[in-house]
C-alpha cells in the first residue's frame, strides 16, 4: 500500500487498521464485550465459561474463548451472575483470543467496535 507523503511501502496484514500516530487504535487479545445470543447450535444449546467460537472482526478470523460475566435483563436494566446463557438471551462476557486483533470502543467507534461470534454456521 502507498500512502503519500510515505517513502516505504507499507505492509498492512490482514485485520490491521490504519490510524493516525496522534491517536493509535488500541491492540488487545483479551476484552469485555456485551453480546446477543441469536441462535446456539443444536448440539449446544447451552453457553459456559469456556465456550468455545469463531470470532469475526472485520476482515480478521480468530478463534476464540468466552467466559461470561452476567446476564444482562434490558426492561429491568439488571445484570446477574449465571453459570449458563441460552439462545436470545443477552450477556456480558471476556473474549479471549490467541492472537492479537485491533479494534475500537464501541462508545468512541461503533464500526470498529462491532463483531460477530460464529459456531457451526450459527
Amino acid at each position: 500500500m502507498k500512502v503519500k507523503g510515505i517513502e516505504n511501502e507499507l505492509e498492512i496484514i490482514r485485520g490491521g487498521i490504519v490510524c493516525s500516530v496522534d491517536d493509535l487504535c488500541p491492540v488487545f487479545n483479551t476484552f469485555e464485550a456485551e453480546i446477543q445470543v441469536l441462535d446456539l447450535p443444536e448440539k449446544k444449546q447451552i453457553m459456559t465459561n469456556g465456550y468455545q467460537c469463531i470470532l469475526h472482526m472485520h476482515t480478521t478470523i480468530e478463534e476464540c474463548t468466552l467466559d461470561l460475566v452476567a446476564e444482562i435483563d434490558r426492561k429491568l436494566k439488571t445484570e446477574k451472575k449465571v453459570k449458563f446463557i441460552r439462545s436470545q438471551t443477552r450477556a456480558k462476557v471476556i473474549v479471549k483470543t490467541n492472537n492479537l486483533l485491533c479494534g475500537e470502543k464501541y462508545d468512541k467507534f461503533a464500526t470498529l467496535g462491532r463483531f460477530t461470534l460464529r459456531d457451526e454456521g450459527k
